[in-house]
């Protein structure tokens, strides 16, 4: 990992890059609320930054939640989702670096994303319906490179996270990350929920990280089929609905179909519901032949929904 990372920049870049990352470790010069920005960041300087940083962390002999307790000990995750992934993948490779096992750094990268989910669900306020552990073991199935990852060790990693929180997301301001609809100092956009839906729609999704342009909007009609939790929806709650769908960056953003943004800030305020694409999947519901056009989309989670555009373009379904 040294020799990728460290090809390609100067000495004098290095030796910058080594202080950084040893005044960030011992909390001199930089606030701890700023140092997931530095380290998740994805210029060629920042991931050396990230690098060395790592380096100066002992996980040795330490099962994985004890490890990111450790991590985490040391700032605060206020960062946006692709910032954390990269952060999170880093924390893999040491840990991997340190404690060779049968797992890979996917593995433990995809298992250390998991946990931090777990925690999110576990502990947001409000949220009263918490992952279960078999929940926490189906959503994890086959994401051991292919393999199932040992009943036992997620067992224990699910209780382990229920007994006791992992530290705060912030340290010094309340973020988005823990509350889904405030605002922080960075002038990060706060969300809000339509009257009458859970407030938990957010809390588990936007971390923080502002809303992005949209780059497809569109009056759909929607159906849920099933939720995050694998249980078939309701009937009385299976009925098709139209909204107005937004794709935001990594987000699919509902609102009412009456819903006329003036602002990008509108598209974080009266949210219906809102979509994590990551890794999630789109296909055309061939089986489905009450409606034409008819596509089915399925999150990380295990959610599913069926919903129709109003035209079929390439450029609509790619």
């Amino acid at each position: 990992m040294s020799r990728r990372q460290e090809a390609g920049v100067s000495p004098e870049e290095r030796r910058r890059a080594r202080e950084t990352a040893h005044s960030m470790y011992e909390g001199r010069g930089i606030n701890k609320d700023e140092i997931a920005r530095v380290i998740g960041a994805e210029s060629k300087y920042e991931r050396l930054v990230c690098m060395y940083y790592l380096q100066l962390f002992d996980f040795k002999a330490q099962d994985i939640v004890s490890a990111i307790r450790r991590f985490l000990s040391h700032f605060a995750l206020n960062a946006e989702a692709q910032e954390i992934d990269r952060i999170m993948y880093s924390f893999a490779e040491r840990y991997c670096e340190q404690n060779p096992t049968e797992y890979s750094v996917d593995a433990i990268h995809a298992l250390a994303m998991a946990i931090l989910l777990l925690n999110t669900d576990l502990h947001t306020p409000n949220n009263t319906r918490r992952m279960r552990q078999d929940q926490f073991i189906y959503n994890l199935a086959a994401l051991n490179d292919g393999a199932d990852f040992p009943r036992q060790l997620l067992q224990d990693i699910y209780n382990s996270i229920k007994a006791e929180q992992l530290v705060p997301v912030a340290t010094h301001d309340k973020t988005a990350a823990s509350h889904g609809a405030q605002q922080d100092n960075a002038g990060r956009p706060s969300f809000s929920v339509l009257r009458g839906r859970p407030s938990r729609v957010l809390d588990a999704f936007f971390l923080g990280e502002p809303i992005e342009p949209p780059t497809l909007e569109e009056i759909i009609q929607q159906k849920d089929t099933f939720d995050a939790f694998q249980a078939r929806t309701s009937f009385r709650h299976r009925a098709w609905r139209t909204l107005h769908a937004a794709i935001c960056g990594r987000y699919l953003i509902f609102h009412k179909s009456s819903f006329q943004p003036r602002s990008i800030q509108d598209y974080g305020h009266n949210v219906y519901d809102v979509v994590l694409l990551y890794h999630a999947f789109c296909r055309r519901a061939l089986e489905y032949t009450k409606r034409d056009h008819v596509f089915e989309l399925t999150t990380a989670t295990g959610r599913r929904m069926l919903f129709t555009v109003p035209c079929v373009s390439t450029n609509a379904v790619s």
